[in-house]
């Protein structure tokens, strides 16, 4: 039976889900910095309901470590460069830190009923934001057509939510009822389909490149199940009316003939201009910049010092997500993530980290997966080997 506190904690966490994901609706965005609010009030409400007895892993005593860097850095250099206090990473990384450690905490909380209820309200907050954008910016299929520039101006922000919804549908949701997989099943379709209406071309690629990934590890013949996979994606490119589709939310027809950098939205020039910025201020950085690609927005920002930092623990967080792919009931969801913020995090500055709390699922995720791993693990590899034995 679920104890009156335990049902309090799975209310708030789905409740603030929801609300998060529906903050990137237009009609709410005004507000959703009421998220720098709701979810570190979160976590003093679960450390007050463990009686101040936190669980912690080593990466995220890493995580506040580097956290306190950014911000020690950015206090002191304000001094002599006020753009250090308007720092991309000292406001974006504040929330995932929050987010990972309510992960942590969570693992004690949940059970198999618990997280199916999550991502269940997560998934349907996110075909609601979905249906919200299709209606406010693709009103007819006709007039998308024949658009040439982009509809929604914070259309990276909202596909990092869309696409976690795809993965959720698929990796996260358990159970073989025929009417609960149809659901899912369509629901992740339909996200997708508003990805590309939104033309989010990085979230795209990087959904596709989760899957790949994933066929890879999960078949024995991993060859013939990529081959059959890009067989079956050229067969599908060539039906008029997914070419079509795929052409338009590319933006293809508009590119056709372009160079590189032009159809990377001239990101290319920007990478050699941040560069150079980054040679200039090689070890403290430049203060407040931008650029769509997190490696060296970071370095340009912050130094080589700090900003190192910083990449060193998203790298690490990927070996230690991928790594803990087979010792958790959720590894191979996030994989899946971790795999789409790799790509994402090449050609945009904010994931894995932001923009805002748009990849909060990714750091709770992670947060329950570390604890998990580190409290069950071996009894997980163990019950696999046994399975496997006989």
């Amino acid at each position: 039976m679920v104890e009156k506190k335990d049902s309090k904690v799975y209310t708030l966490l789905i409740l603030f889900s929801v609300l998060t994901v529906l903050f990137q609706t237009p009609q709410l965005m005004g507000i959703r910095g009421i998220n720098y609010i709701i979810w570190p009030a979160f976590v003093f409400i679960l450390i007050a309901f463990q009686k101040l007895k936190i669980e912690y892993t080593r990466f995220g005593k890493t995580f506040l470590i580097v956290y306190s860097m950014i911000a020690i850095q950015c206090v002191a250099c304000s001094f002599f460069n006020d753009t250090y206090l308007s720092s991309n990473y000292l406001k974006i990384t504040f929330l995932p830190l929050c987010m990972y450690w309510i992960g942590i905490q969570l693992y004690k909380w949940s059970d198999e009923e618990f997280m199916q209820r999550f991502f269940w309200g997560y998934l349907i907050a996110t075909v609601l934001l979905a249906i919200t954008l299709q209606m406010e910016y693709v009103p007819s299929l006709t007039a998308w057509k024949s658009i040439k520039s982009y509809l929604y101006d914070e259309k990276n922000s909202a596909a990092q939510i869309l696409s976690s919804g795809i993965l959720v549908s698929i990796f996260g949701i358990k159970g073989k009822k025929k009417l609960q997989l149809c659901t899912r099943i369509a629901f992740a379709f339909y996200l997708f389909v508003v990805i590309g209406l939104l033309q989010c071309r990085t979230a795209m690629l990087a959904l596709a490149a989760a899957i790949f990934v994933y066929v890879f590890m999960k078949t024995k013949h991993k060859g013939i199940a990529i081959g059959l996979l890009s067989v079956a994606l050229v067969l599908l490119y060539n039906i008029p009316i997914v070419n079509t589709f795929i052409r338009q939310a590319f933006l293809l027809n508009k590119y056709q003939g372009a160079d590189l950098n032009t159809f990377s939205s001239g990101r290319l020039a920007n990478y050699f201009k941040t560069l150079d910025a980054f040679w200039e201020h090689p070890i403290l950085g430049n203060g407040h910049w931008y650029v769509d690609e997190f490696f060296i927005c970071v370095l340009a920002e912050l130094g080589i010092v700090t900003g190192g930092a910083l990449i060193l623990l998203w790298l690490s967080r990927m070996i230690k997500s991928i790594c803990s792919t087979r010792m958790s009931q959720f590894g191979f969801l996030l994989l899946t993530m971790t795999i789409y913020y790799t790509f994402t995090s090449i050609l945009e500055a904010y994931p894995p980290f932001g923009p805002g709390s748009c990849s909060f699922l990714f750091w709770i995720i992670n947060g329950f997966v570390d604890i998990e791993c580190n409290t069950a693990g071996g009894y997980i590899v163990e019950n696999e080997r046994a399975r496997e034995e006989t």
